[in-house]
């Protein structure tokens, strides 16, 4: 998993400086638990010529379980963190979520995963219990000074609810849908 994670880290580097935007790369719970993981990504930033404000690296909730593996993957966020790379905790919602521990993680953002947009309904209805906790979920981001992005944006419809509601990023197949890596 470790070479698979460094040969999408240093692709994604290099396409940062091709065009400049901010890239996101998923990160396996392996990844994040070995001690070195930290110093590999510095040298990736380093030979890409990637700054480190414009990589993000998502994590999964369940990597940061309040045992010893989970204080073991907050340490690496917070050496990832000192290098300057930004955090997001992916699907966040879908798994273990203590807000104790998420007020403590030195993380920059929050993805509500996919599973509460689709539960909008299409159109989104506003007075419906999965739009309530959607607006919790972007209140509790806000409240803690975090960024939030919505997943699974599908249609303009949801697109414009969460808009109003105040999201200021999302993805989703309204955009386009996973393509091949073309070198």
């Amino acid at each position: 998993m470790g070479q698979l994670g460094q040969w999408v880290l240093r692709h994604a580097g290099e396409e940062q400086r091709r065009h400049g935007l901010r890239v996101h790369v998923n990160v396996s719970p392996q990844e994040l638990l070995d001690p070195t993981y930290a110093f590999r990504v510095a040298e990736v930033l380093e030979e890409t010529g990637c700054p480190p404000d414009r990589l993000v690296l998502e994590v999964t909730e369940s990597c940061l379980i309040p045992d010893e593996r989970g204080r073991d993957a907050t340490r690496a966020l917070e050496a990832l963190r000192n290098l300057g790379v930004g955090i997001y905790l992916d699907d966040f919602g879908s798994g273990y979520s203590s807000l104790e521990r998420l007020a403590e993680l030195p993380v920059q953002g929050v993805k509500l995963g996919q599973a509460f947009t689709r539960r909008l309904g299409a159109p989104p209805n506003p007075q419906g219990p999965a739009a309530r906790l959607v607006a919790a979920v972007l209140a509790l981001a806000q409240a803690l000074g975090l960024e939030a992005i919505a997943e699974g944006i599908e249609d303009q419809a949801t697109l414009a609810y969460l808009r109003n509601l105040g999201f200021p990023l999302g993805q989703g197949y309204l955009w386009g849908k996973p393509e091949p890596l073309r070198l």
